[in-house]
């Protein structure tokens, strides 16, 4: 589809002035979330942290096109509780580093999720064992995945 949108283009060296229809495509998306999911894992690079464990909060943001078609089943779309099952998988198999087990659960979600145009996964480790720290540590991990048949 083109649009009445013309790009104007200045080359630097022969200071020329050119007018050209710029395509573009009106494309919509679903922002799918799951928000605080919570988990007891033996996370963590101190021997303390893999042999007693540690509470986590999980938050996952999915980003997916919408298909020409009105979603009408759910496997036109993301199962969240899919999304879910393979978090908790991933969260039982101890890891020492958040940023491998964030980017363990983003692979796994793509994979059964192929449709999907980026993904955030949080992970927040409730209660680090720092001497005299209160509050929460977490890392972010996100990724954009590109369609090459789109060029």
């Amino acid at each position: 589809m083109y649009g009445g949108l013309r790009c104007r283009t200045v080359s630097k060296r022969k200071r020329f002035v050119s007018n050209r229809k710029v395509k573009f495509q009106k494309l919509a998306s679903f922002i799918i979330q799951l928000h605080g999911l919570r988990f007891l894992a033996n996370h963590g690079v101190f021997e303390e942290e893999r042999t007693t464990g540690n509470e986590f909060e999980v938050n996952i943001s999915l980003k997916v096109e919408v298909p020409k078609e009105t979603i009408s089943s759910l496997h036109q779309t993301v199962n969240y509780a899919e999304v879910y099952r393979i978090t908790k998988e991933i969260f039982s198999t101890p890891t020492p580093l958040l940023e491998t087990l964030a980017q363990d659960v983003a692979e796994a979600i793509k994979q059964a999720f192929p449709s999907l145009i980026k993904i955030s996964v949080q992970i927040i480790k409730l209660h680090p064992p720092i001497v005299s720290f209160t509050g929460s540590v977490s890392v972010i991990y996100r990724k954009s995945y590109v369609d090459e048949s789109r060029g």
